[in-house]
């Protein structure tokens, strides 16, 4: 657990908040050397970047908040210490997508929605090294030569945040091969809310942050399995509405 980078007295530079940035950037260089990406394109999805930070940070916050009220509501100081870490992924991304699908609307630039999911994995990918760092996010306790012992905490535990990781940079080339290959637009995008859900869902029963809410599953599995359900559904409707107008052509 490292999580100041420097700390220069009057202003402290946290590996969270490093990791974040370093995920944005290397995303945006992998998609500007897109083969055949416009200008245009280009800076509308600069655009989709900035645009999904902001709302993406505020949705993650707005989240955890909301999972972990009986804490804030005792420090409500805490809820905007966003440097010491707390962001609920899911908030984000569900916050951060709305926004995004809402300015590629505005601009008639849907056709590059499904271009950016493979890099949003990454970002996750390399964003989990920054909860490791921070110490948030951690696995159930565990005795295994690969556990670890963060200061904050009393026993070892499942260095979970790499296991998050390495299957979403798994899933980053996963999406890479079906956005080059799919047969319907938004198959990428979908799929990519499916992949996301069900790691989310099976890789949550190893956390030891997060408390049960109902029948043993975490607040972020039920979100989980709702949107693989939404989304599932979704894919194959437009699966069928392809399939239609194949047969039609």
């Amino acid at each position: 657990m490292c999580p100041i980078l420097i700390d220069f007295g009057f202003v402290t530079i946290y590996w969270y908040g490093v990791t974040v940035a370093v995920s944005i950037l290397v995303s945006i260089f992998l998609i500007h050397r897109q083969n055949g990406l416009s200008k245009e394109d280009a800076y509308v999805i600069d655009n989709v970047i900035i645009c999904a930070l902001f709302f993406g940070i505020l949705g993650a916050r707005l989240l955890h908040v909301f999972q972990n009220w009986q804490y804030y509501s005792i420090s409500p100081n805490e809820i905007v210490a966003i440097h010491k870490g707390g962001l609920a992924i899911q908030g984000g991304i569900f916050l951060g997508f709305v926004s995004s699908l809402f300015y590629l609307i505005l601009r008639n630039k849907l056709k590059l929605a499904d271009l950016i999911m493979p890099y949003l994995a990454l970002s996750q990918a390399i964003g989990r090294i920054g909860c490791f760092l921070n110490g948030c996010c951690y696995g159930i306790e565990c005795d295994a030569f690969f556990c670890v012992k963060f200061p904050n905490l009393t026993a070892k535990v499942l260095p979970v945040q790499f296991f998050y990781s390495f299957l979403f940079l798994a899933l980053f080339f996963l999406l890479r091969k079906i956005y080059k290959k799919q047969i319907f637009r938004f198959q990428t995008l979908i799929l990519y809310f499916v992949f996301d859900g069900t790691l989310r869902f099976f890789l949550d029963f190893l956390r030891g942050d997060l408390e049960s809410v109902v029948f043993g599953l975490k607040l972020s599995q039920i979100v989980a399995l709702v949107t693989i359900l939404i989304f599932s559904i979704v894919y194959v409707l437009l699966w069928r509405i392809w399939k239609r107008q194949t047969k039609l052509s």
